[in-house]
This record gives structure tokens, C-alpha cells and sequence, in this order.
């Protein structure tokens, strides 16, 4: 629907403070749908994923449901608080590697990614050319900012990110069963096709 799709360009741009049109909207099933579309465009038999860890397992099951291989890679912790290696997180990354999949403000430890972080990952993928798949369905659920840290602030138009949201976490609309995904316009054309198919 063009005015739904508006409004979440209009809600992404007052938000992040980013320009961002309405052809870079995907409006899917739920926030789920659009990681099992990402993963159906993105992962074929023998690539890999690597996917930041702990995780809800979902996102494990689309890789694996696509005969690709998930390749976790555990967030520490030291008693107190949630931290990442980035150069292990690099590390797990070969010539198979289609996608790095990072949810942050993350499920299960609420652990929030640093925008200078977000910026080094989203670099690292620009420089190897895979792609970026960020969880932000909980980015609104943060009490020490009005939102947290988005990839968006640190990507441009025709970046190798895919950022996805749901209506389910922040306005508690599970049942709604509504998400979407902000991504280069070209992908938003693939996931339409894919939403054709699956829904």
C-alpha cells in the first residue's frame, strides 16, 4: 500500500534522521517474513551465514532451511555486561560468506551494538562485498535514549544492508503480524517478487 509505505519512510526519516524513500520500503508478513525472505534472496546450498550470538534461533532455521550453513559467533560475558570481538566475528567470515546477521538491541541479553561498532561491521561488509542483515525489531524497546543505534545512520542508499523492522515489539502488535525492510531499492524489487510467492 504507497501510503503505508510513506509513512514508514516518513517514520525512518524522523526517526534516524536519514533520507530515505518510500521505493527502499518492503512491507512484509511480519518481521520474521522478512528474515526468511532475506535468507531465501541471500543464501543458497553451501554458502554460510554468520549470525552474532545468543540468539532467538529463527534466524538460524531460514539459513539452514536454504542448505546453508549458520555460523555463530557468541557475544561475551563477563559477569556484567554483553560485549563483542569484532576481530573473531571477522574471522568466521570466508569466501562463502553471504551475510552477517546481527540483532541488536539483541534477544535474548539486551545487548545494544555501539554505533562506532556498527560503523566498522558496515565497512568491513562494503569492503568484502557481502551483505548486512541487522535485526532492529527491538529498537524502540531502549530506556537510556529514545532509540538505539541503527545501521541506517552510518549507510548509504545503495549499501549492502537490509534493516529489519516489526510492528510487534514497540507498538505490541504481535497479532498484526506486520513488518518491514529498508534496503537498496534493487533488493526491494527481489524481496516484492519473493512476498508474491510466499504470501
Amino acid at each position: 500500500i504507497p501510503q503505508l509505505r510513506d509513512a514508514i519512510a516518513e517514520y525512518t526519516r524522523r526517526v534516524y534522521g536519514i533520507a530515505c524513500g518510500p521505493e527502499r520500503i518492503t512491507v512484509t508478513g511480519s518481521g520474521m517474513q522478512a528474515i526468511l525472505l532475506t535468507c531465501q534472496a541471500l543464501i543458497g546450498q553451501g554458502d554460510n551465514a554468520v549470525i552474532v550470538g545468543p540468539i532467538w534461533p529463527n534466524i538460524v532455521h531460514c539459513v539452514e532451511l536454504q542448505e546453508g550453513e549458520p555460523r555463530q559467533i557468541d557475544l561475551a560475558f563477563d559477569g556484567a555486561s554483553w560485549s563483542l570481538d569484532l576481530d573473531r566475528l571477522f574471522a568466521a567470515v570466508d569466501d562463502r560468506t553471504r551475510l552477517i546477521f546481527v540483532n541488536s538491541p539483541n534477544n535474548p541479553t539486551g545487548w545494544t551494538m555501539p554505533s562506532e561498532m556498527q560503523k566498522a561491521l558496515l565497512d568491513f561488509c562494503r569492503e568484502r562485498r557481502i551483505w548486512l542483515v541487522a535485526d532492529e525489531v527491538y529498537a524502540r524497546l531502549v530506556y537510556d535514549r529514545p532509540v538505539a543505534p541503527s545501521f541506517l545512520e552510518h549507510a548509504g542508499p545503495d549499501d549492502p544492508l537490509v534493516v529489519v523492522q516489526s510492528f510487534s515489539k514497540p507498538w505490541a502488535m504481535t497479532g498484526w503480524r506486520l513488518g518491514w525492510v529498508t534496503s537498496p531499492d534493487n533488493f526491494g524489487d527481489l524481496l516484492a517478487k519473493l512476498t508474491q510467492i510466499n504470501t
